[in-house]
């Protein structure tokens, strides 16, 4: 895995900064490694706990005068999706000053683009693993959610590193992208994968007895 021989524009230096390239042939894969996952990580331990935490501590009563689960939960994935958002918004900026900084050259077109696909990239990570891992929790326990977390963050950058000529796997992969191939298309699937969970986690909410813990 490299970053070698990249040239010193904004949008390379900018994309070589959040994720890691694996080249095999003439084809250059990129991957979300562990060491460009810090955003997610530290995503899921701060609000890994958003939704679960109000079935911890008095959920018969909070949810007595709620009444519509559903609605509860919707307002509940808005306010995650709003944090989501100026998180990776904040953690893009970071990374794109220290591009420009080092660069020789202003910033290009490319790099804007860049911005905005990654943008969309790690919200929808941020979102489905934190969704993924509140339903775990609820299901499970959080140590349960967290230990399940982490096993599927090792096993999908090793399969995105494993399997960088196949675009199937690629695709599927959230942690794997082709810039070349299917970038738009791999935010429309990471999109529909989030509203896909977010839905089923709601169905999940919406018939769960409160007197399990």
């Amino acid at each position: 895995m490299t970053s070698e021989n990249v040239d010193n524009s904004v949008s390379e230096l900018f994309k070589y900064g959040l994720v890691g390239s694996v080249t095999t042939g003439d084809n250059t894969q990129f991957v979300f490694v562990i060491e460009s996952l810090s955003f997610l990580i530290m995503f899921v331990i701060l609000y890994g706990n958003i939704i679960h935490r109000h079935f911890c501590n008095a959920a018969d009563y909070t949810f007595i005068r709620i009444g519509n689960r559903w609605l509860w939960y919707i307002r509940e994935c808005v306010h995650l999706l709003i944090v989501a958002m100026f998180y990776s918004v904040i953690y893009l900026l970071v990374k794109f000053s220290i591009a420009i900084n080092i660069s020789s050259y202003k910033c290009d077109v490319q790099a804007i683009k860049y911005f905005f696909l990654f943008l969309g990239w790690t919200c929808c990570l941020n979102l489905i693993f934190t969704l993924l891992i509140n339903m775990f929790a609820l299901m499970r326990g959080t140590n349960f959610s967290m230990i399940i977390f982490s096993i599927v963050v090792v096993i999908l950058v090793s399969l995105a590193i494993a399997t960088t000529t196949n675009n199937v796997a690629s695709y599927i992969n959230p942690l794997s992208i082709n810039m070349e191939l299917f970038p738009k298309a791999k935010l429309v699937y990471l999109l529909g994968a989030t509203g896909i969970i977010g839905g089923v986690f709601g169905g999940y909410i919406s018939k769960y007895d409160i007197g399990v813990k």
